[in-house]
């Protein structure tokens, strides 16, 4: 049968005229033993103490100097304290409620610094919109470690630090017509991608990776978030107290390094660090621009009517792509009424995406990034990026969809099945009902939402690159300099007097140069 094949393809003229002149292609067949990697010991997660690291303050940490640097963690141990004095207990006896993507809300910003100079930036939003957009095993990894979507509600179970999935309401009501004094820490793991990183866009697993050993110093400036944004608790019965007994016990700074054999490594810097010139590196860095507004003009999120507002943006650099996000200012009111919602006594236990209820536009932080219904940016009048609806947004109109991690992510916004009656929370929402967009994923708009048409997922993205997820390289690129009058506008709903935020994540383009003769970093030009 072969000899057949080889015979009859031997007559083909084609097949003849594409290999005259040369061989066939049998590269496929003909062994090349890759070259060896250099003699290198892989030092995972060493380990330093975070000092004064407390809610709504700002601490930093010194980076060891062992080796190139591949990764930045940042650990924290959360405290939860609670007393529970009642007869009956369970019913109006609640657990804390726990923001989306915790591992985001718990750093408000993050400095990479060399000295005491700013070398690369990060956003709380920006870090949960990088982990969200990695590859989906390694962003599935990224979020159970830093606990994105915590379950919470009156059957609570949590990995908490005694190495035990623990239900947090019977540690509340095991002390029945006494008070019972509970405590219970969980960890939470905060990734920093950081653009020299290859979770940050580095394009390359070491290429762009910091030399410890041969720079100054390099530390992380961390900005901690609101308490209340991450973990919200008050004491007593229906979150009566006054107080919440929610403290950062602990954080610490877990860093990979690759350690390299002395011989080798001097042949690296050798190569890298030239003393006639410095090294120049294109990394990717982020500014936020905020607009808050109070919008007017109807008073429930159901009217027919949108809100539209815009915003000024003065940027010079050279820009990658913009990352847009709105939501609704949170307040201590609207917590509350959300942590009373969604662990109520008889509430099937929910994520953090709320499915039942009247609209109120109140999500929980982190999953409260509002639909855009229009999207349009522009200078001098004139359109340079336009989307009519959020799905055009969302997934045609930034690159076919690269970006924009809504794909990976669409699960549905509980883990099971169930009817919403008036006893799980109020009236189900039309579109949170039964299998369809509850318990089986199903990729569909409605079941990406919650009842206020917020999410988790909506990062638009502006793209002017070829590639949304490398910055390694100038591969497209918008030169703001060189634009007058830049306006982004949007369309949504809103409800009436309530204040909002519109966010502008610019990511943008960002050389640096090291001087080989000290190891200092200088960022040189971005524009």
């Amino acid at each position: 049968m072969s000899e057949i094949s080889h015979l009859s393809l031997s007559s083909s003229s084609l097949y003849n005229s594409s290999i005259a002149g040369q061989s066939s292609d049998k590269d496929e067949y003909i062994y090349s033993m890759p070259k060896s990697s250099c003699n290198k010991f892989p030092d995972r997660f060493h380990i330093q103490k975070i000092n004064n690291c407390d809610w709504d303050s700002t601490t930093s940490v010194e980076i060891a100097s062992y080796g190139i640097l591949r990764r930045l963690i940042v650990k924290f141990e959360i405290q939860i304290k609670g007393t529970n004095v009642g007869s009956t207990g369970g019913a109006d006896d609640r657990p804390p409620l726990i923001a989306r993507g915790l591992f985001a809300r718990m750093i408000k910003r993050a400095d990479l610094m060399n000295s005491s100079r700013v070398i690369l930036s990060l956003f709380d939003d920006v870090i949960q919109y990088l982990v969200y957009q990695m590859p989906e095993e390694k962003s599935k990894a990224y979020r159970l470690a830093g606990l994105d979507n915590t379950l919470f509600g009156a059957g609570l179970n949590m990995h908490y630090t005694d190495h035990s999935y623990h239900n947090l309401a019977s540690s509340i009501n095991s002390a029945t017509g006494a008070t019972n004094t509970w405590q219970k820490s969980i960890f939470v793991f905060c990734p920093l991608p950081f653009s020299c990183f290859e979770m940050g866009g580095a394009g390359h697993p070491s290429k762009s990776c910091l030399d410890t050993r041969f720079l100054e110093r390099l530390s992380v400036s961390l900005t901690i978030g609101k308490k209340d944004d991450c973990v919200y608790y008050r004491d007593g019965d229906k979150y009566t107290g006054t107080t919440g007994e929610v403290n950062i016990k602990n954080a610490w700074l877990l860093s990979d390094f690759d350690i390299i054999k002395q011989s080798e490594l001097d042949q690296i810097e050798k190569a890298n660090f030239a003393t006639s010139s410095p090294l120049a590196q294109v990394f990717s860095n982020w500014e936020k621009v905020d607009h808050a507004f109070t919008a007017t003009g109807t008073a429930t999120l159901n009217a027919a009517g949108f809100y539209e507002t815009t915003m000024n943006l003065y940027n010079t650099q050279l820009v990658h792509s913009m990352v847009v996000v709105l939501r609704k200012v949170p307040n201590i009111t609207d917590t509350k009424a959300i942590a009373l919602l969604c662990s109520g006594a008889g509430v099937f236990p929910k994520t953090s995406n709320l499915t039942q209820g009247t609209p109120t536009d109140c999500s929980v932080y982190g999953n409260d990034f509002k639909t855009i219904h229009e999207l349009e940016l522009s200078s001098s009048g004139r359109t340079l990026y336009k989307a009519g609806s959020d799905i055009e947004a969302l997934a045609l109109t930034n690159n076919e969809g690269a970006g924009n991690p809504w794909f990976d992510l669409a699960e549905s916004s509980l883990g099971g099945t169930f009817t919403a009656t008036t006893a799980n929370g109020g009236a189900a929402h039309a579109n949170a009902t039964g299998q369809q967009s509850i318990g089986l994923g199903v990729l569909e708009r409605a079941s990406m939402v919650d009842i206020n048409g917020a999410s988790k997922c909506n990062f638009y993205v502006i793209p002017f690159c070829n590639d949304c997820y490398k910055t390694n390289g100038i591969n497209g690129a918008l030169a703001m300099k060189n634009l007058n009058s830049v306006t982004l506008r949007v369309k949504t709903r809103h409800v009436d007097g309530k204040n909002y935020v519109l966010s502008c994540y610019v990511r943008y383009y960002q050389a640096i140069a090291t001087e080989s003769n000290s190891g200092r970093i200088q960022v040189s030009i971005s524009n």
